[in-house]
């Protein structure tokens, strides 16, 4: 595709529709119809009329590029050929949709085989949505992103509210003079307060699958920051199995080698 910017305005339009979906049954939770995946993970019936809307979307949008969601798995024989696809997660943070506390998004990545194109990220309770690409940079609405900040001496570490405090990152901070913030953030919002600059570091030890970091990798990058695994490999796609590593998502790259050396 030769100019993806055209395609953020279709995007938006799709997400909106899925996310008026989303918000008719996020306000009756009698209607979440929640069920257990095979991996015991949360599916409610907002993330399978989202699927349902976003999927026709794109399809409409590039009728000639394959779609692959959480919640519409492709077998690996079949799409290991693939060029470009788009990759999705209809509802990212079920689990945050559940409780009810807003921090759940829809996430959206345009692949070129194993690395994301363009990034997308829209958040139904707000209305923000977030793009971008280590090509075209990153922005929130039309707001350029570049992860930067005043310089100070906190280092915000953002994480579910399941994060423990644990692992060689936790080991490093300790040893520094930053004073160490923790901020709780459902869902791929976490590489969004990265991107703004509003965190540093994003450790990740628990499970997740190419759909939960694709299009905040393309956002995190597009606005100077990575996101690598825990011997500092920059995130491949399209895997046999689409089970993520263990990772790191950095607003400064600059911290990665010190993490790397515990």
């Amino acid at each position: 595709m030769e100019n993806l910017t055209e395609l953020v305005p279709e995007l938006v339009e799709i997400c909106q529709r899925a996310s008026d979906a989303i918000l008719a049954i996020y306000d009756c939770p009698e209607n979440y119809n929640i069920q257990s995946k095979s991996d015991e993970s949360p599916v409610t019936a907002a993330d399978l009329v989202a699927n349902d809307i976003i999927l026709e979307g794109l399809t409409r949008l590039t009728p000639e590029v394959p779609i692959m969601s959480e919640e519409s798995i492709i077998d690996w024989e079949e799409r290991k050929s693939w060029q470009q696809y788009w990759l999705v997660d209809p509802l990212d943070g079920t689990k945050d949709f559940i409780a009810r506390n807003g921090e759940f998004c829809i996430a959206i990545a345009l692949m070129d085989q194993d690395e994301p194109l363009l990034g997308f990220i829209f958040q139904p309770v707000t209305g923000d949505y977030y793009w971008g690409s280590r090509v075209l940079g990153s922005f929130h609405g039309r707001q350029r992103l570049n992860g930067f900040r005043t310089d100070d001496n906190e280092f915000r570490v953002v994480g579910s509210r399941r994060l423990k405090h644990r692992g060689p990152w936790f080991d490093w901070l300790q040893q520094t003079d930053f004073n160490i913030q923790r901020i709780q953030q459902g869902s791929a919002l976490k590489f969004c307060r990265l991107a703004e600059g509003q965190a540093d570091l994003y450790p990740r030890i628990g499970p997740t699958c190419e759909w939960d970091t694709a299009a905040g990798q393309a956002i995190l990058e597009g606005a100077g920051g990575l996101l690598v695994d825990s011997d500092g490999h920059r995130f491949r796609y399209n895997k046999p199995k689409l089970l993520n590593p263990h990772f790191y998502a950095l607003r400064d790259p600059r911290w990665l080698s010190s993490l790397l050396e515990l």
